[in-house]
């Protein structure tokens, strides 16, 4: 099978290479493969079992065969027998085949006239072939004894020697002897002469072209001649679909094409077109050129290479050296351009005429150059003559052929079109330095410069601005040596000095010798032969300066207006201003460019002094520059803050790309991009940057790629001489693997992947830069889960806050202190994210924190505006937050224990969460830097139950404005209105002892101390195996499994397949959410096919804390991997004491039981180990590695297929529940028991009703006895301080006017957490509660001892009056409770698989289906007869009967009419189902089969709750609960339409409207009070809410365009996605090419990261966050 696979992959190999009309394969029986030469000749290959292992047959025309063909092509192939040859043997046959291009036509008879035209190649056949040759590595040449195939043979050579003695005398003969020739010849003689003497030309040499040598060997020559330098060469080939591509010789693998890899550049030899010597072709096969054999007339390598390096004494010649380097190659003198006359060896055509210099006129490096000629002609005086004139010393950049005024212009303007580009690679401080002396090929000798990186980008930036503009610039080299030519021997001189060389004694001393530094000023366009000038330097057509006076004219109207702006702050006397703006006019009216370089100097001086917190950065412009590929989000980002900012900053964005499309300030047009005027497009944006400043905008951001520091340099230039703060943010890209596709499909005006990825591998690092995630908004939105001012946002580099202070102190509302704190300069910010990298992409790093909410005497004790210095100790990190930790000064006091600053955080983390952090992470010792900042106050609006007098109750962060106070004075203008908030109370101390009696309940905060791991396969759930998912995935689709493999793809997952519940599906629902645990979905399966692990987590409505696949290329053992990962855990979490590990593998099992045996060494802790095997489960799933026993019979096991189906997916409580709800139970009437001072059995006080007694998972409702004395909602909060006491932590209550109700959730160790909703009846018995021996009263007693116009204690009292009514049908009938609860249970399932029920709304209420069903079992005394799944038939059946009016009566006021015909289509339709003869399991499951959501034509809405306080995230979730349902039932009330996700996720409430107009309208005038009671919820105590109104318009719409289901699902899950803490998501690779386009539009509009990776069957999209 391995051979088979082998042989089929070779042959797609070759059908990749070949044409179908070069190649064909014919597989009958044996594998034959054809190869067809020019259409002319076959070559047949017949495959012999067993190939690879044995040589095939290969048959060839027989005159080909008698040339050696087959014997070569055996040659070749024998020493690959075992491995692919059949690529191998047709490219050798195509080049033996190029090169006896002249024998290829079979003999056809005359074989004396053959013979008279060439030698018999019978003869030549006869010989051994030489095998050295055909490796293109014998030495002997024509005087090899063996046979050289191709080549000129040994017959040739003595023919043409045998030619070159006797051409005359045969000539001779044959005028003399023509007739006689003739005659002997039958008249055809003459005719033989005649093409004789044709073929011999007066040399002796045959005039007919010889056969071309081949490709191969080309290369082999190349690979094996020392001479030949192969990084010199390059090859052009053909590519199938792109044409002709050159590429470096050392590119290439020149292995047999069939043996390398995917990612290795091979070619067939057939298809390279050419090869080059640097820029010269010398084998060309498109016009038979055989410039490096010779073969075809032509010169040789060897000489075009001593040509060359003759041509090119060194890397980089100057104008000089080109010159002397003529002179040695024609040892004639150079003749001017007007001449005609040409060298013999070197053509004109050829030689540059300008280049471009840096003169150089440091007097040191002049004199030091003088003292190394004196030197140098001291000890050899005849040198003198081979000196360079010292006034002429320059340093060569490029040089250019012009030859005419024309081009010399344009070389002019190519010229200055580089100023940017010089000044900001260049500056005027840019020093050259020289060291030592050298010389080149010892003709010449100069001196070395340093290397100077900057120097050689602006050389080539030159080269390719004059080639762009059409100039020849011919003599420049890849690799540019600079140097100061001093002394050069010509060819003259060597003759008369009688040598060619330059004796390097002679400088000696001097080859490592300092000769000092060039200031960089000016370069030069300059001519190689026009006369010097007076002052004795080149001829200069141009002069490109980078002082800054060229700068545009609003440059220095900026200086002047800077100038006065530090005299106006005290730091120049006017007097001082005056000199200089008098001394600045004139230097600009002279020109004087020295002079106002000085001056910009003196401006940087001051600017420097001036530039502090209080001062310049609040008063000063903002520059912002932006740096990222194409499509990295550069735009958006802009525009947004543009948009931010537009109430309260003016804001410029500039771009080249403008210029192109005339997008801003122009009427737009079609996005044109031309390389030839980009310089242009720089201009013009300089232009408006200065324009800008000039007018006063406060915030000028450079929207360009700058993906090299130079291309920026010249605005932080300006901002550095203005005085102007810059910030430098950065996109940072994606790797390279996915780079090109993303960013092609992101940016807008079609930059195509090669150019993508050659910018991206240009990218220069900038140290300055700050880390800006792509796309992220500013400022920080709604979603952060902290209330403090977004600190490192746009508003906050640009001096800006949302509202200004005159206006927060002239304005109405009252005013909050948030925060106290040290502020950072802008100086220091930049030190210590310099020192300190941002480690995570939520970056911060502006100010230490002292006091949160201050109060007055701790804002009094404060010394507002003060500058402080602190010291950085050490930096720490957690994976989540980053912060350093620094050390006060003894006058600044902070009630954080470890005072920090919080450098960074991953994505919605709080930067508060660095306090609890720092009690534990060690602090780690990077550099010890000081910061300096100033001491001030964040304060902000009040809120309306602020100004109120209410309790505090903050909104959400976009309504609330926020200044920064760093003086006394703007202190003062708000202190009448400043709101302190009391924070100092403590906390109250607690009254009573913490409840102890039973340990199983938890108090107070829990860390993370239990990690339960789960497998998914054969553990949580059991999906469709192989062999039996493809058989179910035909029978259901009637189409064959689509893809290779199966458990690396996620449609095993999806429907139409269907996955059964696992053996510890229950253990999941009975460990999951336990106080203090860690839950943890660890599967082998790969992260392709996380789609289908989500979608299967979310139908069972399990949400663990993450999901953990294998990465999709790995060689890592499943084992292997999942042992790591749980160590990696283990490490993450360092407080994990217990770790449950369930698996379904021996091997993995094994794994991590070697873990368990290490009893926690590496992880400085003991940690216990509970590994469950799931083979060996509870025997209710059979065996599970045996599809047949994977379901058992349930009603053996459990009685009905109902109550199997409930066990089997967890849905029934287990025993430690039951026995946590007894506990907390006993627990609440103790403590309440004490407050009513009740003597008795305390569970006397209690009636549990609801969902718990019936043996379903929910919440616990009790409902509380107690005396009079006390208003309902008193005993509630009294009982509530009480629990509080104790050390419950979740408490909350609620006030509502009909009946309120006290919220606990208990923790607990043994069980999931579990809420009790209290409730209150006021008992009107005193003796009751006095004596407390009476016992437990009933429900009914109870309800007889209220007050008449007690509604509430009615209302509290009623659901134990419905359970005591239960409770006595259940005694008569004989149906027990627990029959009734799953009945119940099933019939909740049922309403929320059809989007009908959920969290987010209950507008049929449980309650309504135990009143259905108890008053069905009530009126038909036959029931208690049927076994539970007749009974729920039965029970579902009368349901579906129901008339409207039936439905309104029992829904009354709860549920508006509008919503009754729904609930009867559910039921109809489930009980058709149900109507079958025999139900079973797949029966449960078909009527349970979710509906997709949202439908066609609904728009979802989501309010989601995020943030780490787990406390305020359970109260806010208290909140939403109580609230929305009312909200809802509005909209129903309001003819609009409301579907539920029937989702159960604590943290998001989901649901889904009809997208129109009207029910937009309707939706927003319902919420809007709603969204107003959710400002009571506090963010920055560490929640957030969220309201997304379903999908973006356009995202809906890709919704609503797919038909099928399948495309609705995907993009379902892609908005499950974006609202879960998921960060990845790799969907399936089946998607069709439709759902593919749906997927990439709807992730661009909603802001997400998306690419294609992989190859083949496994290509699939990859979804991230940005």
């Amino acid at each position: 099978m391995a051979a088979e696979s082998g042989l089929t992959e070779e042959l797609e190999t070759l059908r990749s290479i070949y044409t179908s009309e070069e190649l064909a394969v014919i597989q009958e029986g044996e594998t034959t493969v054809i190869y067809n030469y020019n259409s002319s000749i076959k070559l047949t290959i017949k495959l012999n079992a067993p190939y690879p292992a044995s040589l095939p047959s290969i048959t060839a025309p027989s005159h080909l065969s008698s040339l050696g063909l087959i014997s070569h092509l055996e040659s070749v192939a024998t020493p690959l027998l075992g491995t692919p040859m059949l690529y191998a043997i047709i490219d050798a046959a195509k080049d033996w085949l190029d090169g006896h291009a002249l024998s290829l036509a079979p003999p056809t008879g005359g074989g004396k006239e053959r013979g008279d035209k060439s030698p018999s190649p019978i003869a030549a056949s006869s010989q051994t072939t030489c095998k050295f040759y055909l490796q293109g590595k014998c030495r002997f040449g024509d005087k090899c004894k063996n046979y050289h195939p191709g080549a000129k043979t040994q017959t040739d050579t003595h023919t043409k020697q045998t030619d070159t003695h006797t051409s005359a005398s045969t000539r001779t003969q044959t005028k003399t002897k023509g007739t006689k020739t003739e005659a002997s010849n039958g008249g055809g003689g003459g005719s033989s002469s005649k093409k004789t003497d044709e073929r011999d030309d007066e040399d002796g040499f045959n005039s007919k072209k010889d056969k071309m040598r081949t490709a191969t060997e080309v290369i082999s020559r190349i690979l094996w001649d020392p001479d030949l330098p192969s990084e010199e060469f390059s090859v052009g080939y053909l590519d199938r679909f792109i044409g002709i591509l050159e590429k470096p010789f050392k590119e290439f693998s020149w292995e047999d094409i069939s043996t390398v890899g995917a990612n290795v550049l091979a070619v067939p030899k057939h298809r390279i077109q050419y090869f080059k010597y640097k820029d010269l072709i010398v084998w060309d096969k498109r016009n038979q050129t055989d410039n490096f054999f010779g073969s075809r007339g032509g010169q040789t390598i060897q000489e075009i290479v001593t040509k060359n390096q003759q041509a090119t004494a060194s890397p980089q010649a100057s104008s000089d050296d080109q010159e002397s380097l003529s002179l040695l190659e024609a040892e004639t003198e150079y003749e001017p351009e007007s001449t005609e006359k040409t060298s013999r060896y070197y053509s004109d055509v050829t030689r540059p005429t300008h280049f471009v210099c840096l003169h150089i006129n440091d007097q040191e490096v002049v004199d030091e150059v003088k003292k190394v000629v004196s030197h140098v002609t001291g000890l050899n005086p005849q040198l003198k003559e081979g000196l360079i004139n010292i006034r002429a010393l320059h340093v060569t950049l490029c040089m250019v052929r012009l030859t005419s005024d024309e081009q010399i212009e344009k070389a002019k303007t190519v010229l200055q079109s580089a100023r940017l580009q010089f000044i900001s690679l260049l500056p005027s401080c840019t020093q050259l330095a020289f060291t030592g002396v050298d010389n080149f090929r010892e003709r010449l000798i100069y001196v070395k410069m340093k290397e100077e990186p900057s120097l050689s980008k602006f050389v080539s930036h030159l080269i390719e601005q004059f080639q762009l503009a059409g100039l020849k610039t011919p003599g420049n080299h890849e690799e540019y040596t600079p140097h100061i030519t001093i002394v050069k021997l010509s060819r003259p001189m060597q003759r008369e000095l009688k040598t060619d060389i330059i004796n390097p004694a002679c400088y000696q001393p001097y080859l490592s010798h300092s000769l000092g530094q060039q200031p960089v000023s000016s370069v030069y366009l300059c001519s190689m032969h026009a006369p010097a000038q007076e002052d004795g330097f080149y001829l200069r057509y141009s002069t490109l300066s980078n002082s800054l006076l060229g700068l545009p004219e609003s440059f220095v109207s900026l200086v002047q207006n800077q100038f006065g702006l530090l005299a106006d702050l005290g730091y120049l006397s006017e007097t001082d201003r005056d000199a200089l703006l008098s001394d600045l006019r004139s230097t600009v009216q002279d020109q004087n460019e020295e002079r106002f370089d000085e001056i910009i100097e003196e401006l940087m001086r001051l600017n420097k002094e001036a530039m502090s917190f209080e001062s310049l950065f609040t008063l000063q412009p903002c520059v912002v520059i932006l740096r990222g590929l194409p499509g990295s989000g550069k735009s958006f980002l802009a525009s947004h803050c543009q948009e931010v900012l537009k109430n309260t900053t003016k804001t410029v964005i500039l771009s080249a790309d403008d210029y192109f499309t005339g997008r801003r300030g122009e009427e737009e047009r079609e996005y044109v991009f031309n390389p030839a005027t980009a310089y242009k497009a720089h201009q013009h944006v300089l232009h408006q940057f200065l324009s800008s400043l000039a007018n006063g905008v406060k915030l000028v951001i450079i929207d360009n790629t700058n993906t090299q520091l130079w291309e920026y340099r010249i605005y932080t230039h300006i901002c550095d001489v203005l005085g102007y703060p810059y910030h430098i943010l950065e996109i940072p890209f994606l790797s390279s693997s996915n780079l090109a596709e993303l960013y092609r499909s992101r940016n807008v005006h079609g930059i195509q992947p090669p150019a993508i990825v050659k910018m991206s591998q240009r990218w220069e690092e900038d140290e300055r830069r700050i880390l800006v995630p792509p796309k992220l908004v500013y400022p920080r939105s709604s979603s952060s889960s902290s209330l403090e001012p977004p600190s490192y946002s746009l508003l906050s580099l640009c001096g800006t806050q949302s509202s200004s202070l005159t206006d927060l102190a002239n304005s109405d509302c009252k005013i909050v202190p948030v925060y106290t704190g040290l502020f950072l300069s802008v100086e220091s910010q930049w030190e210590l994210l310099k020192t300190y990298r941002p480690a995570h992409s939520d970056l911060f790093g502006s100010h230490v924190t002292l006091h949160f909410k201050p109060t007055a005497r701790q804002l009094g004790e404060l010394p507002l505006g003060k500058r402080v210095q602190v010291q950085v100790l050490g930096e720490s990190d957690n994976g989540r937050v980053q912060a350093v930790v620094v050390e006060l000064p003894s006058h600044v006091t902070s009630e954080n224990k470890s005072p920090h600053i919080t450098i960074s955080t991953v994505p919605g983390l709080p930067p508060k969460l660095a306090n609890a952090m720092l009690q534990s992470k060690l602090i780690k010792q990077n550099k010890l830097i000081y910061l300096e900042g100033v001491l001030g106050l964040v304060v902000r609006q009040a809120t309306r139950e602020e100004r109120e007098g209410k309790e505090l109750m903050d909104e959400s962060l976009s309504s609330l404005s926020f200044h920064t106070i760093t003086s006394q004075t703007e202190l003062k203008s708000i202190a009448p209105k400043l709101l302190y908030t009391d924070n100092d109370e403590a906390s109250p101390v607690a009254t009573s002892i913490p409840y102890k009696e039973n340990a199983g309940i938890l108090t107070g905060e829990q860390e993370i101390t239990q990690l339960f791991i789960f497998d998914f396969d054969g553990t949580l759930f059991i999906p469709p195996g192989n062999y039996e998912g493809r058989r179910e995935y035909e029978r259901l689709t009637g189409k064959k499994w689509h893809r290779k493999g199966w458990l690396t793809h996620a449609d095993s997952l999806l429907p139409p397949l269907h996955v059964q519940p696992g053996p510890a599906l229950s253990d999941y629902r009975s460990h999951d959410n336990r106080a203090g645990s860690y839950t943890v979905i660890l599967t082998g399966r790969t992260d392709s096919v996380r789609l289908g692990l989500v979608y299967v987590l979310e139908k069972s409505q399990l949400y663990p804390q993450r999901i953990i696949c294998k990465p999709n290329e790995t060689s890592e053992t499943t084992s292997a991997y999942k042992m790591r990962v749980v160590k990696e855990l283990l490490e993450e979490l360092p407080n994990v004491n217990l770790v449950k590990f369930w698996d379904d593998i021996a091997e993995n099992l094994s794994a991590i039981q070697r873990l368990a045996t290490q009893k926690g060494k590496g992880f400085g802790r003991p940690v216990q180990f509970e590994i469950i095997d799931a083979t060996k489960m509870s025997d209710i799933h059979g065996d599970i590695r045996s599809p047949k026993k994977r379901l058992p019979n349930p009603v053996t096991q459990f009685g009905s297929y109902l109550q199997g189906y409930l066990t089997l997916h967890g849905l029934l409580p287990s025993l430690d529940h039951k026995a946590g709800i007894q506990e907390g139970l006993l627990f609440i009437s103790t403590q309440f028991a004490k407050l009513v001072h009740y003597n008795g059995d305390p569970l006397n006080l209690s009636y549990e009703f609801g969902s718990s007694p019936l043996n379903r998972i929910g919440d616990v409702d009790v409902c509380l006895l107690a005396p009079p004395g006390h208003t309902h909602i008193e005993w509630l909060q009294l009982l509530a301080k009480e629990l509080e006491a104790c050390g419950m932590k979740y408490v909350h209550v609620g006030h509502s006017s009909r009946c309120p109700r006290l919220k606990i959730l208990l923790q607990f160790s043994h069980t999931p957490n579990i809420e009790f909703d209290i409730v209150i009846a006021i008992v009107h018995k005193e003796e009751f509660f006095s004596r407390g021996g009476e016992g437990k009263m009933s429900a009914s007693k109870v309800g007889e001892t209220r007050e008449a116009g007690d509604s509430v204690s009615k209302i509290a009292i009623s659901g134990a009056l419905f359970m005591e009514r239960i409770e006595s049908m259940v005694k008569r009938t004989g149906v027990s409770l627990e029959t009734i609860g799953g009945m119940v249970e099933m019939t909740l399932q049922l309403l929320m698989a059809k989007r009908e029920k959920g969290n987010a709304y209950h507008c049929i209420r449980s309650f309504h289906i135990v009143k259905l069903l108890i008053d069905y079992i009530d009126s038909h005394s036959q029931l208690p007869s049927l076994n539970h799944d007749e009974l729920f038939k039965s029970f579902i059946y009368h349901v579906s009967q129901m008339t409207f009016d039936n439905w309104k009566n029992l829904l009354t006021e709860f549920v508006p009419e509008e919503y009754i015909p729904r609930l009867m289509s559910i039921f109809k339709e489930a009980s058709t189902i149900l109507s079958v003869e025999t139900i079973s399991l797949p029966v449960y499951e078909d009527i349970l089969k979710r509906s997709v959501f949202p439908p066609d034509g609904y728009t979802p809405v989501e309010i989601r709750l995020s943030g780490t306080d787990s406390l305020k995230k359970w109260k806010s979730r208290m909140l939403i609960e109580a609230r929305l349902p009312s909200y809802i039932r509005q909209l129903l009330s309001r003819g609009l339409d409301v579907v539920s996700n029937g989702n159960k996720n604590n943290d998001r409430f989901c649901f889904a409207v009809p997208q129109s107009d009207s029910s937009k309208g309707i939706l927003q005038q319902v919420l809007r009070p709603f969204w107003n009671e959710m400002a009571d919820i506090k963010k920055e105590d560490g929640v957030s809410i969220h309201l997304t109104l379903g999908l973006p318009t356009d995202a809906q719409s890709h919704v609503n365009a797919a038909t099928d289901s399948r495309a609705r699902g995907v993009l379902e899950s892609v908005r499950l996605f974006v609202s879960s803490e998921q960060r990845e998501l790799h969907l399936p690779s089946s998607l069709t090419a439709h759902t593919r386009l749906l997927v990439h539009e709807t992730a661009e509009t909603l802001g997400l990261a998306h690419s294609s990776v992989g190859k083949g069957n496994n290509r699939h999209i990859v979804l991230k966050k940005l």
